[in-house]
């Protein structure tokens, strides 16, 4: 049993005591993003490294969730300050809430506060609704709870948990209660 906390005598410990979100990635490495950066755990030493990624400022923080899709690359979602793509080196990051080159647009999204995948599908709960991207980065749906398409339409925009079940159905949780989407 070991407990990890920030000591201000070690470089090689967290940068503070806020956790986030826990993440193991398709290679193993355990990721712990803080209230003050995203740390690399070195299981065998039992030390945390500060991942640094360009495209993102390197004091950013509050990453509230991380998650690497089937082609390795990460989406880092924030509390604040919308979603992130990174690639697979954690080299370079490219904001999803404005111009890139998949002309993916989340645009009006602050939060995100989970993603997951299903079949063919991305994921991502934020605090404009719920969105499903393909494997090609390109928007699918939008569900909102101001949709003028009543298939798309979610009790609030602030999605906070998503969960599937019986792989053609979807809950939702939301700050104003709980939806169940079917897929088909």
């Amino acid at each position: 049993f070991f407990s990890f906390f920030y000591d201000n005598k070690n470089d090689k410990s967290l940068r503070d005591n806020i956790i986030w979100d826990i993440y193991e990635d398709k290679s193993g490495t355990i990721m712990v993003s803080t209230e003050k950066g995203l740390h690399k755990l070195d299981t065998e030493d039992n030390r945390f490294s500060r991942i640094y990624i360009r495209g993102i400022d390197k004091n950013f923080g509050e990453i509230k969730t991380i998650f690497q899709d089937d082609n390795k690359n990460y989406w880092f979602g924030t509390y604040a300050n919308g979603l992130y793509l990174a690639n697979e080196t954690l080299s370079n990051a490219v904001s999803l809430t404005e111009v890139n080159h998949w002309q993916l647009n989340f645009e009006g999204v602050n939060a995100v506060f989970d993603i997951k995948k299903n079949n063919k599908y991305y994921w991502i709960a934020t605090d404009n609704g719920l969105f499903a991207v393909n494997e090609n980065y390109e928007l699918f749906r939008h569900y909102a709870a101001n949709s003028l398409d009543s298939n798309l339409k979610i009790l609030s925009n602030e999605v906070r948990a998503i969960e599937f079940y019986e792989d053609n159905k979807i809950f939702v949780g939301t700050s104003e209660g709980l939806n169940q989407i079917n897929l088909h």
